[in-house]
């Protein structure tokens, strides 16, 4: 029964075969066995040793008392059903409407499935879905042989509905052929007199159910026919439409922070099973579910999203590789990514791996049992969050390939095995861990492999998410900097975090390569000799180069190392396989060493057919990257258009086709080109994803100041010379740079309103400012926005809370930009204080700069006040700020922080001055931001004017 529900469980399948065994059925428990090492050969280590066991007690037993009979099986003939590709045996409704769960006494009730039931819940008849109709949209059954087309009642007597109306548009009921077909498999089902055992039985006998294969019965007594015709059309006639991806189950508001849950596999008992984790996130955050890469993407961009939680094994597969590599940028940036739920109990063979690998972790797959886990003080999450269980028991996944630091949980010397299979015995690897959690870039990754949502791991995930009793990242002594969904994405030298760089503890650095110039040549290295084919094999693609730049062919050792010694060289475009040949070894570090301090090396044309697994390894070793040969096949490629080759050449082919030989265990971060994404990725079978390896024939990384690239391309296709070029840096002719242009200062005055209402509220401040500087104003948001990215921008004065409604939130983001990347400052005026919220104010701060500052009832109402010694305006233009400024009757902002009031009240004394509290209310506030140099600052209005317009030009430097 468990294999029927779910034909992947290892452990059921182990235990079948143990039975076998004692049955002495020895083919039916080699065959488990060799399944179970077939499928994942990790998974259950004990699997290899019975399986010899098997082996030797059926060759050593002759009798033939004991020799299997197919009447001792289900499947006749079929001694490993159900098979590891089997889809799982679930039952399910076909609504989920509250009266699906109304069965009655069994018989549908003819008055719910017509006008509507009048009895409700007192109804003695059933409301819920059963095998003889189909449920639609209103939660009404549909006859299934009015669909087929023989109902022998008719509209009237028939207690089904008749009405297809309501039904999804894109069901079996639709297409002719596929009602045939159903009408042949459910008349002979509906002949037989079957007991629900024996129509599996006629299903696997029958044929059309053998292809029909993969759980049919659950497809059709739960009236699902339509995947079952699907595949029964796959195999006869074209397929029919398939229905549209599902949508994320509900939308996060533009203003609520929430939690995006990415379930790609969208698996129907997810919720069943996570309940008590669905309902601990739900009454922190707001929870949005996304069932695809789309949908999720367009979540990831939101400024509201608080954590990401993939909860299956969806997110490996090839049809996610660019969400992947979102959720590695996002991490990055300082957000947080944890992979748990379902996603240890399905992820496959070295996927696990991978997915780490992608976010520069080299996590391994650990083991897979049961114990008890104690907390680790040493790790931060767990310091941080003293609700989490000290210790309990869990079934996991581990994580193996850690450091000590990384882990929630751990074993300890007195952890056993806790099985009801096989024997206690002490936990051995104490160096791996089912709940880990590291710092990547700005942010973290996470993982619990907890199988069955045990009610501590709760917690635990509350805790990884930052929303149990502390933030993963809790306010330090000086304001944060923006948060990571707005902070500065990393440089192409430093995005890929786990990219070991070349030792240069032996042999100096080399010098910075020179700059070019137009006579610089280009090194084309055919290290196999005068003897090299590439002449032959590639005269257009020589013909291109020379055209293109001075082309230098150099076919022995010395020769290459002469033309590296010089460094006036534009690059090295390796051709063909010499480097692999006795006594050009030496070469390859020197060739490291060019790329690390600034070369360009590409590796193609011949090379890639002498490349094998073990020389690719070599190779590639020895600039840091992980990368070996991978499938040798004819695909269609794309372009990935946010990569540095494809923004500086516009003009490279965005598909093409080539046979290439791919390079596999790579970064995401160094692709090229990538195969062209199947629309039927999400119709695979999971034989099919476990298959996909991602690998691709044109790669290219930074290594150090250089770059290495590889274009495995073998045929020699036309569009491969453009990428090439653009490589070489040679695909577009040099121009000429125009003359500098002479830069002009402004500043960007924001008020939100018309110029009669701007100039009544700030008409002599902006005259002052017109006398120092120019500034633009009484522009579109639209003009606005652009305008922040011009580089003459110095300052940006904010003088209305319009800039916190959610039809300005791009305009923010650039603003944000402003302050984190170029270094400038934002300066808010008086006008927003005012007009802002005391709920809004203390969110769009934190949300935007994170800086804790909010609104301040009243006046600020101190008259004596000093120069607060310890703000970084006074640190740096103390001699232009007024001494003793009247901000008496001033509107202040509060703030946690001290260090960001440019003014203290001589007295320090309640309201004003909270220490208890931590809030500190002032008219002038001063915070630096971002690595850049930015500054925020809050002026408000005060007397005389003069002090006020020496306030202003001091927090804007000027």
């Amino acid at each position: 029964m468990a294999l029927k529900m779910e034909p992947v469980m290892t452990k059921a399948r182990f235990r079948r075969a143990l039975a076998r065994k004692a049955l002495k059925r020895w083919e039916a428990a080699t065959l488990d066995l060799e399944a179970i090492l077939g499928h994942d050969p990790f998974s259950c280590p004990e699997a290899r040793n019975e399986l010899e066991a098997v082996r030797e007690l059926w060759h050593k037993d002759t009798s033939s008392e004991h020799e299997d009979s197919d009447d001792d099986y289900f499947i006749p003939g079929d001694r490993e059903w159900p098979n590891y590709h089997e889809d799982p045996f679930i039952y399910e409704g076909d609504s989920d409407t509250e009266d699906c769960l109304h069965t009655g006494n069994g018989v549908a009730c003819r008055f719910y499935n017509h006008g509507g039931c009048s009895r409700g819940e007192d109804c003695t008849f059933s409301h819920s879905p059963d095998d003889k109709s189909v449920r639609d949209e209103l939660g009404k059954n549909v006859c299934l042989h009015y669909l087929l087309g023989d109902c022998k009642f008719g509209d009237l007597n028939c207690i089904y509905s008749h009405d297809d109306r309501y039904l999804p548009p894109l069901g079996w009921w639709k297409d002719p052929k596929a009602v045939d077909r159903a009408r042949t498999l459910v008349t002979g089902m509906e002949g037989t007199f079957l007991r629900p055992a024996e129509y599996e039985l006629f299903l696997h006998l029958h044929p059309n159910g053998y292809t029909l294969g993969k759980g049919p019965l659950r497809k059709l007594m739960s009236s699902r026919l339509q995947k079952a015709v699907e595949r029964s059309d796959n195999a006869e006639v074209k397929a029919l439409p398939k229905p549209a991806p599902k949508q994320p189950s509900n939308v996060a508001p533009s203003t609520t922070r929430f939690i995006l849950l990415v379930s790609l596999q969208n698996e129907s008992f997810f919720e069943d099973i996570n309940s008590r984790i669905l309902a601990a996130l739900k009454a922190k955050r707001k929870v949005v579910q996304a069932f695809n890469p789309k949908s999720a993407l367009e979540m990831l961009s939101s400024p509201n999203l608080d954590g990401v939680l993939i909860t299956d094994a969806g997110i490996a597969k090839k049809s996610a590789v660019f969400l992947l590599r979102e959720l590695v940028n996002y991490a990055r940036l300082g957000g947080v990514v944890v992979a748990g739920c379902m996603f240890s109990g399905g992820i496959a063979g070295n996927d696990f791996e991978k997915f780490f690998r992608t976010f520069g972790l080299s996590w391994e797959r650990g083991s897979y049992h049961r114990t008890t886990f104690y907390s680790n003080p040493a790790n931060k999450v767990v310091a941080a969050n003293p609700s989490l269980a000290p210790f309990y028991s869990m079934k996991a996944l581990h994580a193996d390939g850690i450091t000590s630091d990384m882990a929630l949980y751990t074993p300890t010397t007195a952890s056993v095995l806790q099985s009801l299979v096989f024997a206690p015995r002490r936990i051995q690897n104490l160096r791996e861990a089912p709940v880990v959690m590291a710092k990547v870039g700005a942010g973290h990754v996470g993982y619990i492999g907890d199988v069955n949502s045990e009610k501590e791991s709760t917690n635990v995930y509350l805790a990884l998410l930052g929303l149990l009793d502390t933030p993963l990242s809790a306010p330090p002594s000086k304001p944060p900097t923006a948060p990571s969904v707005l902070a500065p994405r990393p440089t192409a030298s430093t995005a890929s975090t786990n990219t070991p760089q070349l030792s240069t503890s032996r042999t100096p650095p080399a010098p910075p390569v020179p700059a070019l110039s137009k006579n610089s040549p280009l090194v084309i290295a055919l290290l196999d000799g005068q003897s090299s084919h590439f002449t032959k094999a590639y005269p257009k693609q020589l013909s291109l180069l020379r055209s293109k730049s001075k082309v230098d062919i150099v076919h022995t050792r010395p020769d290459l190392e002469q033309r590296l010694t010089s460094r006036t060289i534009r690059g090295v475009y390796l051709a063909d396989g010499g480097i692999f040949k006795a006594g050009n070894e030496p070469l390859l570090p020197q060739l490291a060493e060019y790329v690390k301090s600034g070369g360009n090396l590409v590796a193609a044309g011949i090379f890639p057919l002498t490349l094998n697994q073990p020389g690719s390894r070599w190779f590639f070793s020895a600039f840091g990257q992980t990368w070996s040969t991978g499938s040798y096949k004819t695909e269609v490629y794309e372009l990935i258009p946010s990569t540095e080759l494809a923004k500086k050449n516009p003009s490279l082919p965005e598909v093409y086709s080539m046979r290439s030989l791919n390079l596999k265990d790579i970064n995401l971060d160094v692709l090229v080109y990538l195969v062209s994404p199947d629309d039927d990725d999400d119709y695979d079978s999971e034989a099919d994803d476990e298959d996909d390896i991602l690998d691709a024939p044109i790669v290219r990384a930074r290594i150090g100041r250089g770059a290495l690239g590889y274009i495995g391309d073998v045929s020699g296709e036309p569009e491969t010379n453009s990428v090439l070029l653009a490589m070489l840096g040679l695909l577009h002719p040099e121009v000429v740079s125009p003359p500098a242009r002479k830069s002009r200062k402004f500043v960007l005055f924001l008020s939100f309103c018309d110029s009669k209402g701007e100039e009544m509220i700030y008409g002599p401040l902006i005259k002052k400012l017109q006398q120092k500087i120019e500034v633009v104003r009484g522009l579109s948001i639209e003009r606005m926005t652009d305008l922040v990215s011009s580089p003459d921008l110095t300052t940006v004065f904010i003088g209305s809370s319009a800039i916190a409604y959610p039809d300005n939130a791009y305009l923010l983001t650039r603003l944000v930009a402003f302050t984190q990347e170029r270094g400038g400052t934002v300066i808010f005026l008086e006008g927003f204080a005012r007009q802002i919220t005391m709920p809004e104010c203390r969110p769009f701060f934190l949300d935007a700069w994170g800086l804790d500052w909010t609104g301040y009832a009243g006046d600020y109402g101190v008259a004596n006040v000093k120069i607060n010694e310890t703000n970084a305006l006074v640190a740096g233009q103390a001699e232009l700020l007024p001494k003793t400024p009247d901000l008496y009757p001033a509107q202040g902002l509060a703030t946690s922080n001290s260090q960001d009031l440019v003014y203290l009240p001589k007295t320090l004394r309640k309201p004003q001055w909270d220490s208890e509290h931590r809030s500190y209310a002032a008219p002038v506030l001063y915070a630096s931001v971002g690595e850049k140099g930015g500054h925020v600052g809050y002026v408000a209005t005060m007397s005389p004017q003069a002090d006020y317009e020496r306030l202003v030009f001091a927090v804007a430097g000027l």
